[in-house]
């Protein structure tokens, strides 16, 4: 796959793990719609060091940011737990048939899977960067997210997780 589209917490997470660049190696694109853009650069007094991977990777030119036809945002249904950038990539998601959604919520997961829109998160690229040999573990990465970051990660998934790599 080519482009994909991603939500905010998979591009957050990533550069904070210093692997942004797995999604260049898997998908090549990124398209980010405004207000995901704007939800990542919101994060540079906290973790100036991600923001600067971002800025990179838009310099570089394989992570774009994408205007919206605003008039979509009525596809959606009415969900009042999608923020703006969830509700942005949902909708940029749609309008380029085919493309692939990276977003970790569940209830944007959710709301993409019913319209018809491919998911996957950040998990799902760390697995598919072992798989194809871009890591060699995702158990450390796994790790290094529930120790130095908010994401949360339930026992379940991460034995899910550490099961789909073979490292259980």
């Amino acid at each position: 796959m080519d482009l994909v589209v991603s939500d905010t917490t998979p591009l957050h997470y990533l550069a904070r793990l210093d692997r942004l660049e797995l999604l260049r190696s898997l998908y090549h694109r990124v398209w980010v719609p405004a207000a995901v853009w704007r939800e990542c650069l919101a994060a540079e007094p906290r973790w100036p060091e991600s923001v600067q991977r971002l800025r990179a990777a838009m310099v570089a030119g394989w992570l774009e940011e994408k205007g919206i036809d605003t008039d979509h945002l009525t596809r959606l249904p009415a969900t009042p737990r999608l923020d703006e950038g969830e509700r942005e990539a949902i909708t940029l998601a749609l309008d380029t048939p085919g493309t692939l959604l990276l977003i970790d919520e569940i209830k944007g997961r959710a709301v993409a899977t019913r319209l018809g829109v491919a998911v996957t998160g950040t998990i799902g690229v760390l697995l598919k960067a072992k798989q194809r040999k871009l890591i060699p573990a995702v158990r450390p990465l796994l790790d290094e997210l529930r120790s130095q970051t908010n994401y949360h990660l339930s026992p379940a998934l991460v034995a899910a997780a550490l099961k789909a790599a073979d490292e259980l």
